[in-house]
């Protein structure tokens, strides 16, 4: 499985990565919505974690950028993770939130990578 990691706290960022990449998948990590756009023009992944507040472009805006593009991602495709609680980012959307979301902190990576794995699995 091929993975983008989208988080602008870089311990997080590398704990994730290291995770996926021991759970035997490609992982690419970036830490800004003008990077994210940048590697989603040229690379396509199986799945998307993504965090809500970035550098630049914050998540509704950089999905909300790449729908005016023509390259949006699909829904089953692409997981929330926000510190705020799901309400709140919902509200940043400013309608119901299609994508899944992971409530942050979170205890174990692992676990995140399993749930990412079910939820590709899922959707095959």
């Amino acid at each position: 499985m091929k993975v983008l990691v989208v988080e602008d706290e870089e311990i997080l960022l590398r704990v994730l990565v290291r995770a996926f990449t021991r759970g035997g998948h490609q992982v690419k990590g970036s830490s800004s919505g003008a990077e994210t756009l940048e590697i989603l023009a040229h690379e396509e992944f199986d799945f998307v974690l993504l965090d809500v507040q970035l550098y630049g472009l914050n998540a509704p805006e950089l999905l909300a950028l790449l729908h005016k593009q023509g390259r949006a991602l699909p829904a089953h495709k692409v997981m929330i993770m926000s510190a705020y609680p799901e309400s709140v980012v919902v509200d940043l959307f400013g309608h119901e939130m299609p994508y899944s979301f992971l409530q942050k902190p979170f205890a174990d990576v692992f676990a995140v990578v399993q749930n990412v794995e079910k939820r590709v699995e899922a959707a095959k």
